[in-house]
């Protein structure tokens, strides 16, 4: 999981983008919650109980970030694309990118589709989260 602050910037690019061209507040809620709240998925009980005993970065075996994944992916870009939700979509596709780039899905294999990305960056756009 990236940063809290590498997702909120281009998220509220993508918002403010969806309502100054008219797209509602559907669509505004929509890319917030691509761009940002998407990463609920990263929850579990056992991660909310290990984060409140200061276990922060103790990985959940088996745990798979849904929203991460292909299949989520052709999902949301199919509802976006009925729906004419454009920066919704590319409120999740940034989203994406920037957790690509953190070199710790190669260790927890939670998110699939960052961790699938990650061999395509280049060493100097790669990251550590330390979440």
């Amino acid at each position: 999981m990236a940063r809290p602050q590498w997702h909120v910037v281009p998220t509220a690019i993508c918002a403010g983008l969806a309502y100054s061209v008219g797209g509602g507040w559907q669509e505004v809620a929509a890319a917030s919650f691509t761009g940002i709240f998407l990463d609920v998925d990263h929850l579990s009980i056992r991660r909310i109980k290990n984060l409140f005993e200061g276990r922060w970065k103790e990985y959940i075996p088996g745990w798979i970030d849904y929203f991460h994944t292909w299949q989520a992916t052709i999902i949301l870009f199919a509802v976006c694309s009925v729906m004419g939700w454009w920066y919704a979509a590319l409120s999740y596709a940034l989203h994406i990118l920037v957790d690509g780039a953190n070199s710790e899905n190669l260790v927890s294999h939670e998110a699939p589709l960052p961790e699938w990305l990650f061999h395509f960056y280049p060493k100097r756009l790669t990251y550590q989260s330390g979440l």
